[in-house]
């Protein structure tokens, strides 16, 4: 996400919701899912819901991989 793209006068919280909302959704639930992992015997693959959630999350940030619509 671009700072420029919103207002002067709302560029900083309007840039520090989304960090904000993001860190609380993948952040605070991180615990939770890790804990379900070793609950259900697999433990190892929340190394791999990790990963997957890293590669996603590149993917949406890659310039080239939008489309020019």
């Amino acid at each position: 996400m671009k700072s420029e793209m919103f207002p002067p006068e709302v560029r900083a919280m309007s840039v520090g919701l989304a960090y904000a909302i993001a860190n609380a959704i993948f952040g605070g639930s991180a615990e939770y899912v890790a804990l379900w992992f070793k609950n259900s015997g697999a433990e190892s693959s929340f190394y791999w819901y990790v990963t997957f959630m890293c590669a996603h999350r590149s993917c949406r940030l890659d310039p080239d991989a939008r489309s020019e619509d």
